[in-house]
C-alpha cells in the first residue's frame, strides 16, 4: 500500500472516529435526565411543606420503572400556558387517588391520570442542573406544590 493511500485511510479513520465522539458528546449533555437516574425505584414523593389547609397536604406519589404507579390525593388537570407562557397545569374540583402511568415530556415528569394530567419540573441542583430529590407542581392560577422525595437517591 503506498503511503498516500494508507495516509488517506488513517485520515478518514480519524474523522469518522471524532464524528462519532462528537455525537456522543452532544447526545450525553442534551439527553433530559428523569428521576430513575438519580433516585432508587420505586420512587415516593410527598408534600414538602404544604400551606395550611390545601387539599393535597396528604398526597403522595409513587412510581415504578415500567412507567406505572399510584398516587393518592393529587391535583391533576388539563395541561396549559399561564399568561408568562409558563406550561402549567389548570386544576380540575377533583384529587385523583388510584393507578397513573408516567413519562418524561421535554425534562419534566408528566403523570397522567386518565383524561387529566400533573407535570412536575426538577429543582435546580448540581451539575445537569436537575434535582429530583425536590420537584414542583406549577398551576395555572400562579400557585404550586412542592414534592420531596422519600427514596434514596442512588
Amino acid at each position: 500500500m503506498s503511503k498516500r493511500l494508507f495516509a488517506l485511510v488513517f485520515m478518514s479513520v480519524g474523522a469518522v472516529a471524532a464524528a462519532v465522539v462528537i455525537v456522543v458528546v452532544v447526545l450525553s449533555l442534551s439527553h433530559a435526565r428523569g428521576p430513575g437516574e438519580q433516585l432508587v425505584f420505586p420512587i415516593t414523593w410527598t408534600p414538602a411543606t404544604p400551606e395550611a389547609g390545601v387539599p393535597w397536604a396528604d398526597s403522595q406519589i409513587d412510581i415504578r420503572i415500567d412507567g406505572s404507579g399510584e398516587v393518592r390525593d393529587l391535583p391533576v388537570g388539563l395541561i396549559s400556558s399561564a399568561e408568562d407562557g409558563m406550561v402549567c397545569v389548570g386544576l380540575s374540583d377533583e384529587l385523583h387517588s388510584g393507578p397513573i402511568t408516567w413519562s418524561m415530556a421535554g425534562g419534566q415528569l408528566k403523570i397522567s391520570a386518565g383524561e387529566e394530567f400533573a407535570l412536575f419540573s426538577p429543582w435546580t441542583g448540581p451539575g445537569d442542573g436537575a434535582d429530583w430529590g425536590s420537584m414542583r407542581e406549577a398551576f395555572c392560577d400562579g400557585s404550586y406544590a412542592d414534592y420531596s422525595a422519600r427514596t434514596p437517591y442512588e
